[in-house]
């Protein structure tokens, strides 16, 4: 089956294989991180703002770098609209989706969730193993028929 989307950036349709986006937005991404790279080896304390301003680029492009993990600026330097946020408890990051306050909560919750599981599932496997050990009464061991009808033939 043919799978298509959305280009998230464009809106064109695209033949959707992993990414979020078709293959022409993804090289002008790969080419503005590329300058913004070279950007930041020159201005190491320029924020998003102060990125999209001098090179022409959609804040939204270089939101979608920081949150890829493609880039990282220092949260320090960048305020208000212009910082990246955890999208968790709200707050400032440097790049990715989460602070790492929160990116170990995540992963004890998901431990904890993980390890309750196995113990339901043992639990499981524990009760259908007895149920399976015990014996079957006598009562219990009767065939089942079934009745057929027959048509009379006149």
């Amino acid at each position: 089956m043919l799978h298509i989307r959305h280009c998230q950036r464009c809106n064109t349709i695209y033949k959707y294989g992993s990414d979020k986006m078709c293959s022409v937005c993804l090289k002008e991404i790969d080419e503005l991180m590329v300058k913004i790279r070279s950007y930041l080896e020159d201005n190491p304390r320029s924020g998003i703002f102060e990125i999209a301003k001098d090179l022409n680029a959609n804040e939204k492009d270089i939101f979608y770098l920081l949150r890829e993990e493609r880039l990282s600026i220092n949260p320090k330097i960048s305020s208000g609209k212009y910082s990246l946020i955890c999208l968790r408890c709200g707050g400032v990051i440097e790049t990715g989706k989460y602070c790492d306050t929160c990116i170990r909560q995540i992963q004890h919750e998901l431990k904890t969730a993980t390890s309750a599981f196995a113990d339901v599932k043992e639990k499981q496997n524990e009760h259908t193993s007895a149920i399976s050990r015990q014996s079957v009464p006598e009562t219990a061991k009767v065939k089942m028929h079934t009745a057929y009808r027959h048509k009379k033939m006149s």
